[in-house]
């Protein structure tokens, strides 16, 4: 497959082409998209493309994620190697360009996490974006692999899972762009002995942790699993596994069921291919 060929940007617009908000076809937003643009709600922009909607204000900052989402969308489809898509539904993409409105945002919808530039919820992106961001792209791609990972699943992944397969994901679509291995974008970081988490306890967790050091300990053995089986076994299994784990299937029959190989076995593979020595 070659990268370019998934879609041609140049039939993209310099600029977003913005229209109305009477002109969106899907205006059904949740509480929290309202709460974002009931926010200075005289300057927000609208924009949209074959899968998403894009809320904007700054129109320099949101060209990245405009010209990109459909790139991801495409790579992520055929990674996971789906002939269709079957919702038509788009999803909703919310762009801040500002610290202090993205701050008011989050205290308005109970996202305090002080780390925390962009989250999703299903259908829909909050994303904050800054002049002159030099992570742009690799923050760009580990957020928008969130909400277009949920169009091909039957509910929302487990957080471990959900953020496990954004931090591999972005590194393999930005490896593919730029025609490198994924592992060169984001060498492996093994973890400590000390802190591994058993995958039974990492899969329970429900929220993120409040403290940076164990938010990255939970990212890092989150994406280590996604990454284990992404190289162990088919990218097929792997689509398998988290539709499955979508679905609020057990992880323990699922690895079973799925890898054809004892629970127990597998988690010592993992340790063995994810704790450092």
């Amino acid at each position: 497959m070659v990268w370019w060929a998934l879609i041609n940007p140049s039939v993209l617009p310099a600029e977003i082409p913005a229209v109305a908000w009477e002109k969106i076809p899907d205006k059904d937003i949740s509480p929290e998209g309202r709460a974002a643009l009931a926010i200075k709600p005289g300057l927000w922009k609208h924009a949209q493309t074959g899968h998403f909607i894009y809320h904007f204000i700054d129109e320099k900052e949101s060209e990245t994620v405009y010209i990109h989402a459909e790139l991801y969308y495409n790579y992520i489809k055929e990674f996971f190697k789906i002939a269709e898509d079957r919702w038509t539904k788009k999803t909703h993409i919310f762009i801040f360009s500002d610290k202090d409105m993205w701050a008011d945002f989050k205290k308005r919808t109970h996202h305090n996490l002080s780390w925390a530039g962009g989250f999703a919820t299903g259908w829909e992106l909050y994303m904050l974006r800054l002049p002159l961001w030099t992570t742009a792209r690799v923050t760009l791609a580990h957020e928008l692999s969130h909400i277009i990972v949920f169009r091909f699943m039957e509910g929302p992944l487990p957080k471990f899972l959900d953020e496990g397969f954004a931090c591999f994901i972005s590194a393999r679509i930005l490896g593919m762009q730029l025609q490198r291995d994924d592992r060169e974008i984001r060498p492996l970081e093994l973890i400590p002995p000390g802190d591994y988490i058993p995958l039974a306890g990492l899969s329970e967790t429900t929220s993120y942790p409040e403290e940076l050091d164990d938010a990255n300990i939970f990212y890092r053995e989150s994406e280590l699993l996604v990454r284990f089986i992404a190289y162990t076994y088919k990218s097929e299994d792997l689509y398998k596994f988290l539709r499955e784990l979508s679905k609020g299937g057990d992880l323990k029959k699922t690895i079973e069921g799925i890898f054809g190989i004892d629970f127990y076995a597998f988690e010592e593979k993992f340790k063995a291919f994810a704790v450092s020595k």
